[in-house]
């Protein structure tokens, strides 16, 4: 009998690998297909719309000659055993949710090929925008959308299977890729259903368009310094002329509050009713919402929205267009330049402060339509692509009255607002307190540990390090202060640090430079807040460090589960550092993790510049047969 079981045994394994084997071919070409998606993108975002196409078919036959190498009778043996039996199936939905993508991206390449100027006709051009080719885009996006989501399905029910590392290491590669793809597209898809309608299709819009300062940050990203009315009808595009933010009167305790915890975190500072101070929340749409509502309570008018903008949008506009000559001030910025011109120079060249507050306005207006009014001789793909650009890092912001079109912001990532999503959270806002222009010599570094523990919960250790590059002296009072209070000297900075957690956190402790600090606690729109006053002389730095703990850090069960981080930043000057480390479960393996984390054992780990918005995923597993080695 051992002698029998043995050979069976032995036949077992030499099926098994023999399958296996086989499957190799199918491998290949997978990868084949997924060498022709990469180049069909960058063909895409590049604007060559044809090669794009040429790519995505080529990605698609790829894709199905995987799916028919799978077809031998050892594949089948191998099936039907245990622990290996899910590999042919692991591999026949890689190939299927591959061809997916790969139609997906055949439809948009098409649909794009059949736009009037391709993928510029997107963009403005002559101060207007063809409404027509983003309902003709309409059909392509939701047939692409559908295919995406599909193959996410397919890849999502896979991942959670058996399979060995062979096949393992290229399903997880693909499933983190189509996690960003699904993203993308469903995004897009609300993000084009929404744009006629606030581009006037149906009738007149009016918006206000805030420029604002990181040199003095505020939430959103920095002081609103100037404004103007932007006035959109059937696509054509009307920008007024930029005015300081002094000029609109202010109206504090005038003004309905724009979330239920914003009159006790903000009205020490003026709340919903003081310009300088109303974009302090880090959750734009309810900046924009003050913004609607004290334009109407000051000026009896009322708005369709609002957009945000700062330097680093001009400068990603600018790379498009060219360098703008700025008219009355006889300066020429181009992509280089306009951002420490505008947050610094500018300060020290015109000292009159009439003049000086008209700089960031007439600056915004140039740029901005000189953009708008692009015309055929210009390059409306990189004109495109400098949007896109300038929106996704959140130096633009969009935000309107209309509840279907703020859906579309919202999918699309554009909105700036909050997380509603479970999981794990972090948010380090600074808010200027100074009255000065120091954040431009403002460096920031922002650590996250976290330990997953049991049945979803987990301890996390979050660190902010400030320093204050700024100088002491050389510079005018309007740049690096002093601020306006008792033992304060020049080149001080002065913020308000606000460090969220995610709903549900407990903070359990904080310090400031290793001892124990005190911090106002808080909450908004459902996360937890810590606010801490922190004053900084030139050349000094600080250490803010917090523990908390989060009970519903993770989802799944004893044997699997996926753990999920958002982490929102706050644009700056200088952007700020991120640095990660993720420690799954006890007894558990790291088997699948987000694009740019690197595992080593049990830990996750990223370094690099804090995006926007930057998501972190990691799935783990209980298991001797581990995924990876």
């Amino acid at each position: 009998m051992r002698r029998i079981i043995l050979t069976v045994a032995a036949v077992v394994v030499v099926a098994v690998g023999a399958g296996l084997v086989l499957m190799l071919p199918a491998r290949g070409a997978l990868q084949e297909g997924r060498t022709a998606l990469l180049s069909a993108r960058t063909a895409l975002t590049q604007g060559d719309v044809a090669a794009a196409a040429g790519s995505f078919a080529e990605a698609e036959a790829a894709f199905g000659r995987a799916s028919g190498q799978l077809g031998n009778p050892l594949t089948t043996i191998a099936g039907l055993m245990p622990i290996l039996g899910r590999t042919p199936d692991a591999i026949s939905n890689m190939a299927d949710a591959g061809g997916l993508v790969a139609r997906a991206g055949r439809e948009l390449a098409e649909g794009t090929e059949g736009l009037r100027g391709g993928l510029g006709a997107l963009a403005p051009a002559g101060g207007a925008v063809d409404i027509r080719s983003y309902e003709q885009m309409g059909p392509s996006l939701r047939t692409a959308r559908d295919l995406v989501v599909e193959a996410d399905r397919l890849i999502s029910g896979s991942a959670g299977t058996w399979i060995p590392q062979l096949v393992a290491d290229p399903l997880f590669q693909l499933q983190n890729e189509l996690t960003t793809a699904r993203r993308a597209v469903v995004g897009a898809d609300a993000l084009i259903g929404a744009l006629p309608s606030f581009l006037g299709a149906d009738e007149t819009k009016r918006y206000f368009v805030a420029a604002q300062n990181p040199a003095e940050l505020r939430g959103t990203g920095g002081l609103i310094g100037s404004y103007t009315i932007l006035t959109v009808d059937r696509g054509r595009l009307q920008l007024g002329e930029f005015r300081p933010i002094q000029s609109l009167r202010d109206a504090i305790g005038a003004v309905e509050q724009p979330n239920p915890d914003y009159e006790s975190l903000y009205i020490r500072w003026g709340g919903a009713g003081f310009w300088s101070n109303l974009n302090r929340t880090p959750d734009f749409p309810s900046a924009a919402v003050a913004i609607e509502r004290l334009y109407e309570e000051v000026k009896g008018e009322r708005l369709d929205g609002v957009l945000a903008s700062d330097p680093e949008a001009f400068a990603r506009l600018l790379a498009a267009t060219g360098p703008a000559e700025i008219p009355g001030i006889g300066v020429t910025v181009d992509a280089g330049t306009v951002v420490p011109f505008v947050t610094n120079e500018a300060y020290v060249r015109f000292p009159d402060s009439v003049e000086r507050k008209r700089v960031l306005g007439d600056v915004a207006g140039e740029v901005l339509g000189r953009f708008l009014n692009a015309g055929a001789s210009d390059d409306p793909v990189a004109a495109a692509r400098a949007l896109i650009e300038a929106a996704a890092g959140g130096h633009l912001r969009f935000h309107s009255t209309d509840p279907a079109v703020q859906r579309g912001f919202d999918r699309a990532g554009l909105s700036g607002r909050f997380p509603k999503r479970d999981g794990d959270f972090l948010a380090a806002i600074v808010n200027n307190n100074g009255g000065n222009k120091i954040d431009f010599y403002l460096d920031r570094t922002i650590r996250y540990e976290v330990q997953l523990g049991p049945e979803g919960t987990a301890e996390a250790n979050a660190s902010l390090m400030l320093r204050n590059e700024a100088p002491s002296e050389g510079l005018p009072a309007y740049i690096i202060g002093p601020f306006p209070l008792k033992d304060a000297v020049a080149g001080e900075n002065v913020s308000v640090v606000q460090t969220y957690c995610a709903r549900g956190c407990r903070p359990t402790m904080y310090q400031v430079d290793g001892e124990p600090g005190e911090a106002e606690r808080g909450t908004e729109l459902g996360h937890p807040a810590l606010l801490s006053n922190v004053r900084l002389r030139s050349g000094e730095s600080a250490r803010l460090d917090y523990r908390w703990q989060v009970p519903q850090a993770w989802s799944g069960d004893t044997g699997h589960g996926v753990y999920r981080l958002t982490v929102q930043s706050q644009p700056g000057i200088r952007p700020a550092t991120l640095e990660v480390d993720i420690v799954v479960p006890p007894g558990t393996r790291i088997i699948r993790a987000s694009e740019g984390l690197r595992i080593a054992g049990d830990q996750a780990v990223w370094r690099g510049q804090a995006e926007d918005v930057t998501r972190f995923e990691v799935e783990f597993h209980r298991s001797l047969f581990s995924f990876r080695g």
